[in-house]
């Protein structure tokens, strides 16, 4: 979606959730394999946010992006 100054993206699944046995550093991110890490660091290299949530219900991803005049 887009808001005033950026785009905010979610993505959601109704899965089983990522797994509590997966071990985490800080974000846990490092230990979910390349693809997560990859779009974490995409989402930083444009300055914005990037989240992940899970639980037994399913997993989140959330990224912020902020937009610039110059139209980024």
């Amino acid at each position: 979606s887009r808001r005033a100054g950026g785009i905010s993206l979610q993505v959601r699944d109704r899965g089983r959730g990522l797994p509590p046995e997966i071990p985490t550093r800080r974000d846990g991110v490092e230990s979910l394999g390349v693809g997560l890490l990859g779009m974490r660091e995409r989402v930083r290299q444009l300055g914005g946010e990037f989240r992940i949530g899970s639980s037994a219900k399913g997993t989140t991803i959330e990224a912020d992006i902020g937009l610039t005049p110059e139209g980024r």
